[in-house]
């Protein structure tokens, strides 16, 4: 019964608020389309924390070969069997990696599934979890990341933290991955549950030996904490009538 007044209490709460804010137009859309807060709501994409990660293109060991990484837990969800999937359809002898980082706590069965994927093709790995100071050292071996979900994500961390760290992002053409990762110019997107479209994406930096330096020429700096707070100060001043006054 709770579930089923929830929305209706939410649209109602929704009319005494003067402002609502959404990371991605993916929520502004899904909030109007449940007749949720239609003509007051701005879109504004949150800043991140980047100084654990902001040293890691200096700190990026070579490589001639092409490693591509997935970072988050090992959930069907989050698709990291796409990965392997789609990796496993390339040609055997291209000179690529993929890494499988994240905890498995709570899917191990899920995981299992995914190393009998990768049999015993030693080009794919799975490190295992790490904590979040560590996270620089996982993004400095990786060449991209590869964002596979299979649900909405709103605005993932882990892809601001990848273009912070100088690093393009293959994702699943789903907002609001989509609203970021813009194809061409700082990474690429294949469709929704599709290991060939994703393995097509892989081959494409595999064989263009230049597009890797252009997608990261294309990666533009992260909105930080610094820059989302002047922000809030900014609309609490509008809100306030006193145009960014305290």
């Amino acid at each position: 019964e709770a579930v089923r007044e929830r929305p209706a209490y939410i649209r109602d709460r929704m009319e005494s608020v003067d402002l609502i804010l959404a990371y991605t137009h993916l929520t502004r859309d899904l909030l109007v389309a449940n007749g949720i807060g239609r003509r007051k709501i701005h879109v504004s994409p949150y800043g991140i924390d980047t100084s654990h990660v902001a040293c890691v293109s200096t700190q990026r060991r070579p490589s001639a070969t092409l490693r591509f990484g997935f970072v988050g837990t090992l959930v069907p969800h989050k698709g990291p069997d796409l990965l392997v999937r789609g990796f496993g359809m390339l040609p055997p002898g291209v000179d690529a990696t993929v890494s499988i980082h994240g905890s498995e706590k709570g899917y191990e069965t899920y995981a299992a599934g995914l190393r009998d994927l990768a049999g015993d093709d030693g080009r794919i790995g799975f490190p295992g979890p790490f904590s979040r100071e560590e996270l620089g050292s996982v993004l400095a071996g990786l060449d991209v990341l590869v964002v596979p979900s299979r649900w909405y994500e709103n605005a993932p961390g882990v892809v601001f933290e990848a273009f912070a760290a100088g690093m393009p992002v293959i994702s699943t053409d789903l907002g609001g991955m989509s609203e970021f990762v813009r194809p061409g110019k700082n990474g690429l997107l294949f469709a929704l549950d599709d290991a060939e479209d994703l393995a097509r994406q892989l081959r494409a930096l595999i064989e263009d030996n230049d597009l890797l330096g252009r997608l990261r020429a294309g990666i533009e700096p992260v909105k930080t904490v610094g820059e989302y707070a002047g922000e809030l100060i900014e609309l609490y001043g509008t809100l306030a009538g006193t145009s960014g006054g305290r």
